[in-house]
């Protein structure tokens, strides 16, 4: 039973080798257990002790009250014996376990029960994950192995709808001190959720989703909590994509992301801002191997994320950042210079309560809808600093900080249903509860769904029928 680098036995071996033990005893009178110093050095809770007074102590004991016998023979093995004594019956006890002990190296030892728990598929019952999940909110070292590993979050991410409160306590935080480690987990769990959704893995119902977010929100109705999750920016991902070949398409990154920069030179082409497009951006058809930096009337970049072939795919991101620099001669050594142009992300009038600033544009899709969010400023101003580098545009590289927001995402879950279903009475009041500008914006996208047996039309119907009639929808067709 005993495992490499750790004894278990009764106070009948030799002198010298008592020396290098440790006996653990329990406080119920159970049988106590002798424990390597080598193990016993793995924890935090024991190396205090070898390390003062206790190291030249005779006795070398130590009593455990908060952990059992049976669990400590399991816990007191190096890591990797340790990992093999899990089952179902002890995964949550060895883990409660190991958040006392405090093993110095966590990382290691959450590896080796990963790998552990993948091998002996530990996680396939519902009633686990849902406990796991409940434990690692108060619970960091447990936290930390549903966060950092993918099946593990992908089993317990879906139960996060039984969670709506701790969410809610998330939501509910000063943008100020956004993002806090809770907060990142939290939406670590909601695009887990997302992702089973999306891959028809989860299914929750539409009434599920809609208490969810009533509650995360403290609404009264589903289409309050629809408005105050697209009228401000909370619990969102920050997502970093490069792109550094002007002219050409980035491939579509893992998570459906791809981007793309141009210049153009010509006068009569001087739109600045933001615009969608439904289509892709074309490859670009000028060389810019001798184009400089200073030569274009305005730079591009360009960001979509690619529609999935199921119709259960949603999105919804906003870019905050947009820098564009360029990038050194790696055959001189060259490091890649300071980025010489930013532009942060462009912003409704729409003023976010929580921030007091305007909130950042967004783009979205459902039921097959995928523009093609193009972020667009005169390079005018910039002429004499980029004349100065003499760089080329082939040497420019942008950077693209966006922010996906998954409580929007469960929205648009609902909305897509909502369609699916024919629920029109509900489609016009969650269209009419949103403030004007951003339901004007989001009527863009509904108008270029393009899933077999939905009517752009029909939606829009219903979308802006409870909307003032004395007003138009201003530039409701932008782009298209």
């Amino acid at each position: 039973m005993a495992g490499r680098g750790s004894i278990f036995s009764t106070f009948g071996r030799p002198l010298s080798r008592l020396k290098r033990c440790v006996a653990v005893e329990f406080d119920n009178g159970d049988e106590a257990l002798l424990v390597s110093e080598e193990v016993c050095r793995q924890y935090t809770f024991f190396k205090g002790l070898l390390d003062g007074k206790f190291q030249e102590s005779s006795e070398r004991s130590v009593t455990l009250t908060e952990i059992s016998r049976p669990i400590a023979k399991v816990l007191l093995q190096n890591k990797d014996d340790m990992a093999k004594g899990l089952t179902r019956e002890n995964l949550m006890l060895c883990l409660v376990g190991l958040d006392f002990l405090q093993p110095v190296d966590g990382k290691a030892v959450r590896e080796a029960m990963n790998r552990s728990i993948a091998r002996n598929h530990l996680l396939d019952r519902s009633g686990l994950c849902r406990g796991l999940l409940n434990l690692s909110f108060e619970n960091l070292f447990v936290r930390e192995l549903v966060r950092n590993y993918r099946d593990v979050l992908t089993a317990c991410g879906p139960f996060v709808l039984e969670h709506a409160q701790r969410v809610r306590a998330r939501w509910e935080r000063s943008s100020s001190s956004w993002p806090d480690t809770i907060s990142r987990y939290v939406v670590s769990l909601l695009s887990r959720l997302l992702a089973g959704i999306e891959s028809g893995n989860h299914r929750p119902s539409l009434s599920t989703i809609k208490r969810f977010t009533m509650k995360v929100t403290n609404s009264s109705t589903f289409a309050e909590a629809a408005a105050e999750v697209f009228e401000c920016e909370r619990l969102a991902e920050e997502i970093r994509i490069e792109a550094d070949k002007p002219g050409s398409v980035t491939p579509a990154r893992s998570d459906g992301f791809s981007a793309w920069i141009r210049g153009l030179t010509e006068e009569d082409d001087s739109i600045t801002g933001h615009y969608m497009n439904v289509e892709p951006p074309a490859e670009e058809t000028k060389s810019s191997e001798d184009v400089l930096l200073k030569d274009p009337r305005r730079i591009e970049v360009a960001i979509r994320r690619h529609p999935a072939m199921h119709e259960r795919s949603v999105f919804c991101y906003s870019v905050h950042q947009v820098e564009v620099g360029t990038c050194g001669d790696d055959e001189e050594g060259l490091e890649e210079d300071t980025c010489i142009v930013a532009s942060e992300g462009f912003a409704f009038t729409h003023v976010d309560p929580h921030t007091g600033a305007g909130m950042p544009i967004f783009s979205m899709g459902l039921l097959r809808c995928s523009m093609t969010h193009v972020e667009s400023w005169d390079n005018h101003e910039d002429k004499e600093a980029f004349g100065e580098w003499g760089k080329k545009l082939q040497q420019a590289k942008n950077h693209i900080i966006i922010r996906s927001h998954p409580m929007r995402c469960l929205v648009l879950h609902c909305l897509r249903m909502m369609i699916c279903e024919g629920h029109w009475a509900d489609i016009q009041v969650v269209g009419s509860s949103i403030t004007r500008e951003v339901a004007e914006h989001m009527a863009i996208y509904l108008a270029n769904m393009t899933a077999d047996g939905v009517s752009p039309l029909r939606v829009l119907t219903a979308w802006m029928s409870g909307w003032d009639r004395q007003r138009h929808m201003d530039e409701w067709d932008k782009g298209r």
